[in-house]
C-alpha cells in the first residue's frame, strides 16, 4: 500500500502538470502562401536534380533543405517554424491534389 508521502507527491506532480499545460500559448495558425509553396517546389526540383529522391518522396536530408527554403518565405515576426512533416504534407497535396489521404 503506497505511503501518504507518495500519494501527496503524485498529487503535487499532477497539479503541476495541469498548471503547466494551461500556460502553454497556442502556436500561430499556419497558412501557406504562394511564396512558401513556390520556395518549397523550387528547392524540391533542385533536390530532385541532385538525386535526393527516395521512392515517391525525398530523402530526409533533402526534406531538411526543402523545409528551410519554405521557411525563408514565412513572414518574419509571425513566430511560425515549419516542420518537415508540414512541408511533406503540403508537397504531397500540391503534387497530387487527388490523393489527399
Amino acid at each position: 500500500m503506497p505511503s501518504k508521502r507518495r500519494k501527496a507527491s503524485k498529487k503535487a506532480n499532477t497539479q503541476n502538470t495541469q498548471n503547466d499545460s494551461s500556460q502553454i500559448e497556442p502556436s500561430p495558425t499556419l497558412r501557406w502562401t504562394d511564396e512558401m509553396v513556390q520556395a518549397a517546389l523550387d528547392e524540391a526540383l533542385q533536390q530532385d536534380q541532385l538525386g535526393k529522391r527516395a521512392g515517391q518522396g525525398f530523402k530526409n536530408e533533402a526534406m531538411i533543405y526543402i523545409t528551410a527554403a519554405a521557411q525563408t518565405a514565412v513572414e518574419p515576426g509571425l513566430g511560425i517554424t515549419l516542420t518537415v512533416d508540414q512541408v511533406e504534407g503540403k508537397l504531397a497535396l500540391v503534387c497530387n491534389p487527388f490523393n489527399s489521404g
